[in-house]
């Protein structure tokens, strides 16, 4: 016997018949989904502001990497990305290094990425206003994508949307800081003692990388578009 609720629910689906009404659907899905995830992300986000311990701990942590004095500006409204595609403003904790008791060299000037730095996002690895699965995310996609232009249409289809400038700020700051961790890798590797007993001990090796390809541009006449070829490095 069928449940008039049930049957009642039933008739609320939306009706499909072609290819294109479950494509459309499931890309509804798709997004309502991603939503979703991104309100339930955002509530850990908050739920980590609001425990003080954590807070704390992670100011405390901030000032002693740094080489210079902190001070604690309060907090303030930032916008950050989600892996949805949802952007959300949440008030973090900053902290901004004092001049009048830094040593050295002063630089007053705010500089190109600003002079300060939030410590609980920090934490938690949002970095350049975007959570570590959405720098995942991107990064993706603007390795695999022939220009800036490419990744940008790439990730509209996933439900982001960046310029080209935010797109450059966060490739370049990945690239920096898998830098950091690749030389952090060698150098710790370099001081592992080799075994004799290996296969390879006593044995000159020569490794190579493959490099990929890369896009160079040939500038044309004023107004034209420069052509681009894949080269090998």
């Amino acid at each position: 016997m069928t449940n008039k609720n049930d049957a009642s629910e039933k008739n609320q689906l939306p009706t499909i018949s072609l290819p294109e009404d479950l494509w459309d659907l499931e890309e509804k899905h798709k997004r309502i989904a991603a939503k979703l995830a991104d309100q339930m992300t955002l509530d850990s986000i908050n739920q980590v502001h609001s425990t003080d311990e954590f807070v704390k701990e992670a100011v405390k942590n901030a000032r002693e990497k740094n080489s210079r004095p902190l001070i604690n500006k309060g907090w303030k409204l930032v916008t950050i990305l989600l892996l949805g595609g949802t952007k959300v403003t949440i008030s973090t904790p900053y902290l901004r290094v004092n001049w009048k008791k830094a040593t050295g060299r002063k630089h007053r000037k705010r500089g190109k990425n600003g002079s300060g730095m939030y410590p609980v996002l920090e934490a938690l690895g949002i970095k350049d206003r975007v959570t570590p699965a959405t720098r995942s995310e991107i990064s993706l996609h603007t390795v695999q994508a022939a220009s800036y232009k490419e990744a940008i249409d790439m990730l509209k289809r996933h439900g982001f949307s960046v310029n080209v400038s935010t797109l450059e700020r966060i490739a370049v700051s990945t690239f920096q800081e898998d830098t950091i961790l690749r030389d952090a890798a060698l150098s710790a590797a370099m001081d592992i003692p080799i075994s004799p007993d290996t296969p390879l001990a006593g044995k000159r090796v020569r490794i190579l990388v493959d490099g990929g390809r890369v896009r160079t541009g040939a500038f044309k006449k004023r107004g034209q578009i420069f052509s681009t070829s894949p080269t090998t490095p």
